[in-house]
């Protein structure tokens, strides 16, 4: 093996299991492709370019809402952080960071008084994603921040912080 390919064996296994789950889902049909590696650099530059930057000016529409507590959500998202925590970790954490920020960690209990709440569990973790990549849409968002490497993830957040003041 090659050394190009090592170091893109863990990008690959991100988007593999995110393509293996739209094929299961029936989002994509049954014998699709891994696209080519130039096609996964198009449709996933946040994994491959290593200067990738998010517009802070073009946040998504839904966020708007909450445009004034996203830069505190960040900051508390940041101190609890820590690279070497498993998925499950890491999610109880981005829980508590949204209970802490009044937003509703069961969707059950949002979609029955969301009046309750500033958002759901969901609006913050969005907000998470898009100041890693970009777009509200991704695989696996811990798989991500692994494979971009803590740096990475924690100067992303840093950086989009930076631009929303």
């Amino acid at each position: 093996m090659d050394h190009n390919t090592e170091k893109r064996l863990p990008k690959y296994a991100v988007i593999e299991q995110d393509f293996a789950e739209k094929i299961d889902s029936g989002e994509l049909p049954g014998g699709s492709e891994l696209p080519s590696e130039s096609d996964l650099m198009e449709l996933y530059p946040y994994l491959y370019d290593p200067g990738f930057t998010v517009d802070a000016g073009a946040v998504p529409q839904a966020f708007l809402p909450h445009k004034e507590r996203i830069p505190a959500i960040l900051t508390d998202y940041l101190e609890g952080f820590d690279y070497e925590d498993g998925s499950d970790v890491w999610f109880a954490k981005v829980k508590e960071v949204a209970a802490r920020h009044n937003y509703c960690v069961k969707m059950g209990a949002y979609k029955k008084h969301p009046e309750d709440y500033n958002g759901s569990i969901a609006d913050l973790s969005s907000f998470i994603r898009y100041a890693l990549t970009g777009t509200t849409n991704t695989p696996d968002l811990h798989g991500i921040i692994h494979v971009i490497g803590k740096e990475a993830a924690v100067g992303r957040i840093n950086d989009f912080l930076s631009k929303l003041k």
